[in-house]
């Protein structure tokens, strides 16, 4: 008994299977089919790719927009286009125009607006009027069975709307409240009640109160300038009548770390002006000097320089250690104003006497 599958021999003997036959024979149309188009045809079939991809992009405005079907057109047209594809050349022109529609596609569905929570105003008030129609004619169809045939089927009469408003008032069981727009019918005018004048109780020639006059305030930035240029003239007396021998850090350590950050900021206006110098090559001692005039930053024999001075909380704790400690700005500050106290005092005495 021999199988329906088996229709034939094969060259070498063997029996083919149906199946295989017929992908074989499709595969000898599809290139007789190939061969037989013309290079002409081929070129005229890229040349409509060529085209309409060109419109597509030329109208991507009108394509993507939400209300528009340009697109599922465009894909039609590409489907009729492709089933003459029959080389890779073809299929690259194809593959570039659905990669286009496609990029189209999406940002077209990006402009939708999906809103769950709109109200279509118009569409509500359209269900309204066919409400309302279909209660008028229903009412009116037994008083006017001879109703005009051109009638108009939207015609919306008195009963309807008592229909239409019996349906509705099942869903409300509240009543409204009486009231008038312009409050209760008999309502009288305010009356304008005069203002009593108060009285004094003081005679007019005394003052009602105590008079109080505004503190004289002075400018704090200029406070600040003064307290500076005291510190600072401080310093330099003690430099002057120490002379020698000062170390830097001895000079602006303090044992509060604001306190010797101060320092450093009173002694850079010293160093600045030209007073005093650092020795680099002597463990940072500090010198008293000259101030240099215009003519030797002229002369080239006086070159102002400026350095950053780093100091955290570590590297303070180890000037500690190291300095003596002996330079105190408040208790320098108090003794430069009883010198310069005393000094205004013994200014002042020669002037009294000539007075007499």
């Amino acid at each position: 008994m021999v199988n329906n599958n088996q229709v034939g021999t094969t060259h070498n003997g063997g029996t083919a299977n149906n199946g295989t036959l017929v992908s074989e024979s499709q595969t000898q149309k599809r290139t007789l089919k190939e061969k037989q188009q013309s290079v002409g045809e081929r070129r005229e079939l890229r040349k409509e790719y060529r085209t309409l991809i060109q419109d597509v992009q030329a109208s991507k405005n009108d394509l993507i927009s939400p209300s528009s079907d340009g697109l599922l057109k465009t894909i039609k047209k590409t489907d009729q286009l492709y089933k003459n594809v029959h080389q890779a050349r073809e299929a690259v022109l194809d593959s570039e125009l659905l990669s286009l529609t496609s990029q189209y596609g999406l940002e077209q569905a990006q402009k939708f607006k999906v809103t769950l929570n709109s109200f279509d105003s118009i569409g509500f008030l359209t269900r309204i009027r066919d409400r309302l129609a279909k209660l008028s004619k229903d009412n009116d169809e037994d008083e006017n069975e001879n109703e005009d045939e051109d009638a108009n089927p939207h015609d919306i009469s008195t009963k309807g709307w008592d229909e239409f408003s019996k349906y509705f008032a099942s869903h409300y069981s509240t009543l409204p409240v009486f009231d008038f727009m312009y409050g209760p019918i008999n309502l009288e005018p305010p009356t304008e009640k005069k203002k009593a004048e108060r009285k004094k109780n003081q005679k007019d020639d005394q003052p009602v109160g105590q008079v109080i006059r505004a503190e004289n305030v002075t400018d704090t930035s200029q406070v600040e300038t003064e307290t500076t240029s005291s510190r600072v003239q401080c310093m330099k007396k003690y430099l002057e009548k120490k002379k020698s021998g000062i170390d830097f850090v001895d000079l602006v350590t303090d044992k509060h770390f604001s306190q010797t950050v101060e320092n450093i900021f009173y002694f850079s206006f010293l160093l600045k002006d030209g007073h005093v110098r650092i020795k680099k090559e002597n463990d940072l001692s500090i010198e008293l000097t000259q101030p240099p005039e215009e003519k030797d930053y002229q002369s080239r024999d006086a070159i102002p320089s400026h350095a950053v001075v780093k100091l955290d909380y570590k590297t303070w704790e180890q000037f500690k250690g190291h300095s003596s400690q002996e330079f105190n700005m408040e208790h320098e500050l108090n003794e430069f104003k009883k010198s310069q106290a005393q000094h205004s005092q013994a200014q002042q005495r020669p002037t009294k006497k000539s007075k007499h």
